[in-house]
Order: C-alpha cells, then structure tokens, then sequence
C-alpha cells in the first residue's frame, strides 16, 4: 500500500481539532475530505495480538488514508460465526476457514473468497512423548483439546481423506496449552507460531518432549486466512 505524504495526517489532527468549532466546514474542499466510507470486518476471535495489523493500520491511519471508516465485530467462542455476520450484514468482509465457507457457499450464500494470508496454514496439533501425533492414524481414539466447534471439520477431514474411522473426543479448553501437560487430552489445536512457544517457556522441549505437526502435514493443506465477502459487496 503506497503511504501518502506525512501532511496528510497533520490535516486529518487538525480537522479533529477544528470539528468542535465548525471551522473545517468553512475551508473549501475539507468536507468532503471528512467523508469516510464504513467498512465492517468480522473477526474470528477475540480482539488480541494476532490482529495486530489490523492494529497498527487503525492507529497510523492506512484505512482513513484509503477513505475507509473502519469497524470490526469481535469473535470468540460466544460469538456468531463470521460468515453468519457475513449472511446477516453485519460485516462485509471476514477471515474464515475453507470448510466452513464451501459449507456456506452450498446453502446458497454468494460468497467469495479474495485472498488469504498464509500460503500454508499455521494450524497444527501439539502432541505429547507419551503419545506423539505424526500421521492421520494417530488421531483415532484419542482426546483432542480444541477451542472452536469447527475444528471438527478438520478432524474429520484429514480422517475421512485417510480412510480412518472417525474415532476420537473433543475436549473443549482455552488458549492456553497447559491442560495438555495436565493430561486433559492428547493432543491440543494450536498455531504453530504461538503455543509451542509457551511449552518451551516451560522448559519442555520441541522434538523431545512435545511435537508439533502442521495440519498440512497430517492431509489438510490449504491456504489460511482466507478474506471472505459477499459477491454484490465486491461488485
């Protein structure tokens, strides 16, 4: 994204300054510059450091620079699905998952999908020495801990590609990776980026202690964080 020129934003502080008394509306042109469009984006977990992006964009002005009033609806595991604020107007754009949009897309909703912000998805599970899983065939009969209701849809891919029974529990837990150490399952959903961070701070240690495998790896490969709109919002 081409950055204007840093005067840009001194006029966007004074106009700030002026609003209260009415001069910005008297100096021609400055109007028009105050009419933002509102774009809403749902978010599929709570508001946390892994949009940071979406942070700093806010903060430096990169949305306002393109005439974009930005907002965001807040995910987490009490809140509506973003495609289902998508279907209902509430956002017009999302980050979602393949299976859940191809689901969508098959109950007649117009999505599309724009791009996606990794090429091969973080999302891997985080497994114990005592059981390591490494394949497809170590998921069945196991305790899984997850956070999101849809990761079922990915076990239950990487099982049915496999041609391996769908034979294993989730076990709902928090972000955090510690009930995996505790024995509250065998293996956890986790970001590959973020909670083997944690189990090192720990002092365990990767490859020895606990292992970490890619979904892609066990059969799910697909690009992440994938932006999803409605076909008439795009056109």
């Amino acid at each position: 994204m081409t950055k204007l020129p840093s005067f840009s934003l001194n006029r966007r502080q004074m106009l700030v300054s002026l609003a209260g008394t009415g001069l910005a509306m008297s100096i021609p042109g400055w109007a028009v510059s105050q009419t933002l469009t509102p774009v809403t984006t749902a978010l599929g977990w709570i508001p946390n450091a892994e949009y940071a992006g979406l942070w700093i964009a806010i903060e430096n002005g990169y949305f306002a620079e393109e005439g974009i009033d930005i907002h965001y609806t807040p995910g987490g595991p009490n809140a509506p699905g973003v495609l289902v604020s998508l279907s209902a107007g509430d956002a017009q754009f999302a980050g979602g998952d393949w299976i859940p949009f191809l689901e969508a897309v098959g109950k007649g909703n117009d999505f599309v999908v724009l791009g996606a912000a990794f090429p091969i998805s973080p999302a891997a599970l985080i497994s114990l020495a005592k059981h390591p899983v490494k394949e497809p065939k170590d998921l069945v009969g196991i305790r899984i801990l997850n956070q999101m209701p849809a990761d079922k849809n990915t076990v239950d891919f990487i099982l049915n590609k496999a041609g391996l029974p769908l034979d294993y529990t989730l076990v709902p837990t928090g972000f955090s990776p510690e009930p995996l150490v505790a024995g509250d399952g065998d293996a956890y959903f986790a970001f590959a980026t973020n909670q083997p961070i944690t189990l090192e701070n720990m002092g365990l240690k990767r490859d020895t202690d606990f292992f970490v495998t890619l979904m892609a790896d066990l059969g799910y490969a697909t690009p992440a964080g994938i932006i999803i709109a409605d076909r008439k919002y795009v056109a």
